[in-house]
């Protein structure tokens, strides 16, 4: 019974040392395009007319030397925060 138990840890152990990591892919300024001043002014009036707010993410590009920070996506979110009971 001892031996069966431990040929079971062994293989479970052995399976999974044999998986591949999972791979990430860094997303550079070439493949990420900025959004443009109509499509966030779009999707902030969009998130606003459904009674939500519009979530800008931002991410630093850089333009002469110094960081600037460009509109990348707009998400909507609820208005207001829930409190729990």
């Amino acid at each position: 019974m001892k031996m069966i138990l431990t040929t079971i840890a062994i293989c479970t152990l052995v399976g999974c040392s044999s998986s591949k990591p999972p791979t990430s892919n860094l997303i550079v300024m070439d493949e990420m395009r900025p959004l443009t001043r109509d499509e966030v002014i779009l999707g902030i009036d969009e998130c606003e007319s459904n009674n939500h707010r519009a979530v800008v993410t931002r991410a630093p590009v850089k333009v002469a030397g110094t960081f600037v920070n460009v509109a990348v996506d707009v998400s909507c979110s609820p208005r207001y925060k829930l409190r729990a009971p």
